[in-house]
Order: structure tokens, then C-alpha cells, then sequence
């Protein structure tokens, strides 16, 4: 089994470009950068909550995309109806890059 096969997810990256509103305020336009395939794992959730509001649900998760596929930190990854915040591009040792291991945290 190749790590094609593995990689069962589409996945879509999104990257932000800042323009600025009638008030001049900056806000975030949303644009495609690559759709590829990948593979999403759960590692973990931690839960923030106090007795005045309700739980904040962070889950980090561990994307594995193909080798070469352009992605940055802060970009968004959508996956079905559901949108991921790039955390973290993992370095990898070894000189083949089959693929690439990101750190992405979904909020809810």
C-alpha cells in the first residue's frame, strides 16, 4: 500500500490576502492555494472553561499532505464542511520529502 492510497481525504489550503473594508478596516479574503490529498489524525483536546462561560473545545490534529504541496503557517485547511488553522509545519528528518507533516487545531 503506497502512501497515495493512504491519503484519503481531499484536502483544500487556503491563504488570507488583507484588503481593507468601506471603513477602512483590514479583513481577510480567503483564497485557494492547492487541493490535494491527505490524511487527518487526531492527537488531542484540551477543554478551556470557567463557571461564567461555556467550554472552549481546542483539538489538535496531525495533517499529513503530499511532498512539495505549498502551505504555510496560519493557513486554513478545509476538509469537507469543516476548517482547520495551520499550527505548525513539521520538519522532517531525512532527504526524501514524500510528504509533509502539519500541526492544525480546530476551535469549537
Amino acid at each position: 500500500m503506497g502512501l497515495d492510497a493512504w491519503l484519503s481525504s481531499d484536502v483544500q489550503v487556503q491563504r488570507a490576502v488583507e484588503t481593507l473594508d468601506a471603513y477602512g478596516n483590514a479583513t481577510h479574503d480567503w483564497y485557494a492555494v492547492a487541493l490535494v490529498p491527505g490524511r487527518l489524525v487526531e492527537q488531542r483536546q484540551r477543554v478551556w472553561s470557567d463557571e461564567r462561560a461555556e467550554a472552549l473545545v481546542v483539538t489538535n490534529y496531525l495533517l499529513l499532505l503530499p511532498g512539495g504541496t505549498e502551505v504555510a503557517e496560519r493557513d486554513q485547511i478545509v476538509i469537507g464542511d469543516t476548517t482547520y488553522t495551520v499550527a505548525a509545519v513539521l520538519t522532517r528528518n531525512g532527504r526524501a520529502e514524500k510528504h509533509l507533516s502539519l500541526s492544525v487545531e480546530r476551535v469549537a
